[in-house]
This record gives structure tokens, C-alpha cells and sequence, in this order.
């Protein structure tokens, strides 16, 4: 236990000294990346269902300080679209692991949506969070973060695919069909990722 916290310690100070290096924004954004995520959202993860939605902030930062420490400005309507899109993400991610394990969450005493939603309700709400995601998409191309006829189409597929696959969930509420799509929707996500990423490097 002293251990891990040594570590923890060591991490903590290490961090923003790594990123002192690339400049004072990244820095900056570094430390409140950690305060957001230690601070305000691990807190009000014991008081609110909803504190993924504040939650999602902190996994849609790191590409932004990523960006500014290659020299970018933060405020590029690029990586805005890329971090916006990794947000909405975010929240169906998060919500279909409560499909899955509401009652692992109810033990460790974690407030859930289930306590102030039905099932039906929740998976609904869940599957419009996946259309904004693929609607949110589409933003990469008017960013110009995908810009080739090619990666286009496959954006579009991507979208058009991980929607037929996901509307699953509302007529089959089962927890498999549910782990299904969890690992579905990642996989777009890592997809997309990789399709801009390849097309910004060739």
C-alpha cells in the first residue's frame, strides 16, 4: 500500500514535469485533466447517476494536450471536432457497462441510473447517445480531418454499421447483446481513429 502511494506520488509530480517540457499550455492542461478527474469527477461519482457526462471531459483532454504540445492551438475547430466526438463516446460507453454490471455498481454503493430510470428508458437514452456519436462524425470531414472520397465512404459505413448493429439493444435487452455492442462501439471508435490518423500521416 505505501508502495502504490509512493508511486502515485512520484506519478503526480513526474506528469506535469513532463509536460512543463512541451510548453505552459500543455502543462496547464495536464494539471487540470488530474484536478477534473480526482477532484470533480471521482466525487461526484458518489453522489450523481450522472456524473459521466462531466466525467467525459477527462477522457476527451488527452488529444488536446497531445495537440497543443505539437505546437497546435486549442482552440483548432480540429482537434475541438476530434474531442467532442471522443466525449460523446464516452457517455454510450460508459452506460452500456451499466446495463451490464448495474448491480456491481449498486454494491460498491455507487449511485445508478437504474435508481431513477427503467431498463427500457435507459437503453433507449443509451442508443440515442450512439446516434449523436455517429452524427458527431461527421464533423472530422468538415474539419477536413477526413477529407479523401475513400475515408469518407468508410467513415459513412462505420456509422451506418455500428448503428444497424447497436438498435439491437432496444429490442433485445439482454446482457450479452449489451456486451456486444460495448465492445462494438469501441472498436468504431478505434476505427475512425485509425482511419484519420493513417489518412493525416500519408
Amino acid at each position: 500500500e505505501n508502495n502504490a502511494l509512493l508511486v502515485s506520488i512520484t506519478l503526480i509530480f513526474l506528469g506535469p514535469a513532463i509536460l512543463f517540457v512541451n510548453g505552459v499550455t500543455v502543462l496547464l492542461l495536464g494539471i487540470f485533466t488530474l484536478i477534473w478527474y480526482n477532484g470533480v469527477y471521482t466525487n461526484l461519482k458518489t453522489k450523481t447517476a450522472y456524473a459521466i457526462l462531466p466525467g467525459s471531459l477527462v477522457g476527451a483532454l488527452p488529444p488536446v494536450i497531445g495537440w497543443a504540445a505539437a505546437g497546435g492551438n486549442i482552440f483548432d475547430s480540429q482537434i475541438l471536432a476530434l474531442a467532442g466526438f471522443l466525449f460523446i463516446w464516452q457517455i454510450p460507453h460508459f452506460w452500456l457497462l451499466l446495463l451490464m454490471y448495474d448491480k456491481q455498481y449498486k454494491d460498491a454503493g455507487y449511485p445508478t441510473l437504474s435508481n431513477v430510470l427503467s431498463n427500457a428508458q435507459i437503453v433507449k437514452i443509451t442508443f440515442a447517445w450512439i446516434i449523436i456519436l455517429v452524427l458527431s462524425s461527421a464533423l472530422l470531414i468538415f474539419v477536413d480531418l477526413s477529407s479523401g472520397i475513400i475515408s469518407n465512404l468508410i467513415l459513412a459505413v462505420l456509422g451506418i454499421s455500428v448503428l444497424y448493429a447497436t438498435i439491437k439493444i432496444i429490442k433485445d435487452q439482454e446482457r450479452e447483446v449489451y456486451r456486444k455492442n460495448f465492445h462494438f462501439i469501441n472498436l468504431y471508435v478505434l476505427c475512425i481513429l485509425f482511419l484519420i490518423t493513417i489518412e493525416n500521416l500519408v
